[in-house]
């Protein structure tokens, strides 16, 4: 089944069917919540993926025939800027949906025009790590494999120069890099021509970018972050040992510091220009939490306990936003919490399987999984605000999510494609 773009973006009045977007916790989901008072991919790496404005229509000194995404219609603000133009996939009241990229994608995040994603593979060390132009011109080429080679690549990251990622491996894991080719990061990704055997072109070998391992053997690496200065990861190692950690390591050094040791089954992580936030698998039901370590180092701060599976995080200046896959779909949500501390809300509950979560300045955005049945969604909220918005149904397995200044990015792990919406 294909996805289905929800006309207008269908919101749920007062997050009806999905109880309290906004409100205290007090439902079966917070079992616990208090009593710890908490692509991929943040907002930081948005930069301009497409022109909205590029021919204008409708405003003062409009010369052109038409807007380029910008929203407008015939008679100006608000209209279906896709009746104007031709959208590769579905188009309905002026966003248009369609596959960036298709190849068995999992983690991924946008910067400078460029999709990155990773693709596990169908067996160990055949996985990959990829990129595209965001606006491609077509779902099927145009994409440069980094290398072919990996063992199970996720947790992507990427900064100005370079890309990141974790092979996962209980033993032997690591974190890899690969330098940014700076024609192909300004999206200009060219096709490889015949008998081309140019490094910057797509499809040639990833050995020629330079894939260096950083960090090697770590215990089942997992989440990554980064910021300006430093790379962060966590690494899994074994649950029933608590042993644990959360990582940082200068981008200019190989010089690995551990922030946080003893921790039960950490993955997902982001950060801060003061702190360093992830989450705590745990074991059992209501055995996860939610963490926080100052960059520099110092005390672990929990921020929320007694949660049950929780998985994908984010953070803004204000509250640190998780998920809570729980035991099935009555106890699973997405939550938030002060940065500071305090009380748990509740965004979202009963939401069935979910998968990944990021946000810009104004909106949280998630995935809930179909299981393959092309039940899957994907969902977005204000920041502050009381409403769920559903941006596409009828999806078979959406899984992380990224996002630029002006577009929606998901992976879906069941059909293996990257699936863009824009304007978001």
């Amino acid at each position: 089944m294909g996805p289905t773009l929800v006309a207008g973006g269908a919101y749920f009045g007062a997050c009806a069917s999905m109880t309290a977007c906004g409100a205290s916790a007090g439902s079966p989901v917070d079992a616990g919540l208090e009593a710890g008072n908490g692509s991929s991919d943040g907002a930081d790496d948005s930069t301009v993926l497409v022109n909205f404005d590029a021919i204008p229509m409708n405003e003062a000194g409009d010369t052109g025939p038409f807007d380029t995404f910008d929203g407008e219609g015939a008679t100006g603000e608000g209209g279906n800027a896709c009746q104007l133009l031709t959208c590769p996939g579905t188009c309905v009241a002026g966003r248009c949906l369609f596959v960036v990229a298709q190849g068995g994608a999992y983690d991924l995040v946008v910067r400078s025009s460029v999709v990155y994603w990773t693709s596990a593979g169908t067996a160990p060390g055949n996985g990959a790590v990829l990129s595209i132009s965001s606006t491609p011109t077509s779902s099927t080429g145009g994409s440069q494999v980094y290398s072919a080679v990996q063992n199970n690549p996720h947790g992507l990251a990427v900064s100005a120069t370079s890309l990141y990622w974790a092979n996962d491996s209980p033993t032997a894991g690591a974190i890899v890099t690969a330098p940014l080719d700076g024609t192909r990061d300004a999206g200009a990704i060219r096709a490889n021509d015949a008998g081309d055997a140019a490094a910057s072109d797509a499809g040639d070998a990833g050995a020629a970018l330079g894939v260096t391992v950083v960090a090697g053997g770590q215990a089942s690496p997992s989440g990554i972050a980064i910021d300006a200065t430093n790379l962060y990861w966590t690494s899994t190692g074994s649950a029933a040992a608590n042993n644990g950690t959360v990582v940082k390591m200068p981008l200019t050094r190989r010089d690995p510091v551990t922030l946080a040791s003893g921790r039960t089954d950490p993955s997902a992580l982001a950060v801060d220009s003061v702190n360093v936030y992830w989450v705590d698998t745990g074991i059992g039901a209501f055995g996860g939490a939610v963490l926080k370590v100052p960059i520099v180092g110092g005390a672990v701060t929990t921020l929320a306990a007694g949660q049950n599976s929780p998985g994908a995080i984010v953070v803004d200046t204000e509250n640190v936003y998780w998920t809570q896959a729980g035991n099935g779909v009555h106890d699973s949500a997405v939550v938030k919490v002060p940065i500071g501390g305090g009380t748990v809300t509740i965004i979202a509950s009963e939401q069935g399987a979910l998968g990944g979560l990021t946000l810009d300045s104004t909106t949280l955005y998630w995935a809930v999984s179909g299981g393959g049945n092309g039940n899957g969604a994907v969902y977005a909220c204000p920041l502050g605000g009381n409403e769920i918005k559903t941006l596409a149904s009828g999806l078979d397995n959406p899984f992380d999510l990224a996002t630029d200044a002006t577009s929606l990015y998901w992976t879906d792990t069941v059909d293996g494609t990257i699936t863009k919406l824009t304007p978001k």
